[in-house]
């Protein structure tokens, strides 16, 4: 048999820590459960990732849908608006359904709480989605495609914030969740946001 190389290594480390942070959230899995479910000893998973809160970084990154990714590509003053805003606001709504269940149980304790936000890297904390959507919008305003008056910061946090909310409340009420297709959920949230922030015709 060949041995185990060091990428295909990371990424079954990836692959568990996506299952086991889902199943039991951030604060109960331990990096021991971890290496368990990708069949390593835990020295093995500590020589690709330092912490906890690191192989934490590196699953929002690699296994969860990224939410950051999608706010990069946005280019001001290109494409339909209102599908950009929608596109941003499909995929707040599918990070926040699978980061919740692995990062919610935080809260509940604020030592640790420091502790992961002393670890975490600036440019990964929970407000940059809304900095960064709102500078999106802020640009659209300044190129007249949005209405002068619009707060680019209010709609940000209405739509990141939304999709926050719906993603607690998926995990909350699990199965008697009523089913709702999240492109629906995504267009009437941006269609409602952007009501009355749009430019006069």
């Amino acid at each position: 048999m060949a041995p185990v190389q060091p990428t295909d290594a990371r990424e079954r480390i990836l692959d568990a820590a996506f299952t086991v942070l889902t199943e039991l959230g951030l604060l109960r899995a331990t990096t021991k459960q971890i290496a368990r479910e990708a069949g390593y000893s835990e020295a093995n998973l500590y020589k690709h990732f330092a912490s906890k809160e690191q192989l934490f970084v590196a699953v929002l990154k690699e296994r969860v849908p990224v939410l950051a990714r999608t706010l990069a590509s946005l280019k001001p003053g290109t494409g339909d608006l209102m599908a950009n805003v929608g596109e941003v606001t499909l995929s707040a709504l599918r990070f926040y359904r699978a980061s919740i269940p692995i990062a919610g149980a935080l809260m509940a304790d604020p030592q640790l709480m420091t502790q992961h936000r002393l670890a975490m890297p600036p440019q990964m904390g929970p407000a940059r989605p809304i900095e960064d959507f709102a500078a999106y919008l802020a640009a659209e305003r300044e190129l007249g495609r949005l209405a002068p008056a619009s707060r680019p910061e209010a709609i940000a946090a209405l739509l990141i914030g939304a999709a926050m909310q719906r993603g607690f409340l998926l995990r909350y009420y699990g199965e008697k969740w009523p089913e709702e297709d999240e492109a629906t959920v995504a267009r009437e949230l941006t269609e409602t946001a952007l009501r009355g922030n749009l430019p006069a015709e």
